[in-house]
């Protein structure tokens, strides 16, 4: 459900939609401020 790749310099989080629903990543991060890349 959750997938976590460790590539040295970035950790990538993959998780099904069940699973990003449950933590409510979107909810918890709604008032971040947002970087451009």
């Amino acid at each position: 459900n959750w997938i976590l790749i460790d590539l040295i310099d970035t950790i990538v989080h993959i998780f099904t939609p069940e699973t990003r629903e449950y933590y409510g990543l979107e909810w918890i991060w709604a008032d971040a401020q947002k970087v451009e890349v």
